[in-house]
């Protein structure tokens, strides 16, 4: 592993609501030189922690301050626009959602280790030779 880390939004979350596997991730990016995601990462996060509120799980103060620390674990973004051939073609390809694909697609253009617990996203990744990591 190279230090570069793409986290998906889910790994996020679970990192600002403290999940069990937090502690996991967070010594993880201790070690990183960089962590990146693609522009969509900001809405899935938001749609991630509005879903807690919705449930009752969480205080709208609480989601803000959360979704703050989300969107403080990327270094940078990379845009849709330039990931979204990719993208579509790797969605085409394996049959699966289309914004999960973005995450892999970056992974895959910039040599990045990918931060994911979708375990089909994870044999997706290791089948274009894409190295992950979940905890």
């Amino acid at each position: 592993m190279n230090g570069l880390y793409v986290i998906d939004a889910c790994i996020a979350c679970d990192i600002v609501r403290q999940a069990p596997t937090a502690p996991a991730y967070e010594s993880l990016l201790e070690t990183a030189s960089n962590v990146v995601a693609p522009s969509i990462y900001c809405a899935e996060c938001a749609n991630v922690i509005g879903r807690y509120v919705r449930s009752g799980n969480c205080t709208k103060k609480l989601a803000m301050e959360q979704y703050q620390a989300a969107l403080e674990l990327i270094y940078g973004y990379v845009s849709c626009e330039s990931l979204a051939q990719q993208a579509m073609s790797l969605s085409l390809m394996y049959g699966h959602k289309a914004y999960d694909m973005f995450y892999l697609a970056l992974a895959q253009k910039t040599g990045a280790t990918l931060l994911t617990s979708d375990t089909r996203l994870i044999t997706i990744a290791k089948n274009i030779g894409v190295a992950t990591v979940t905890c």
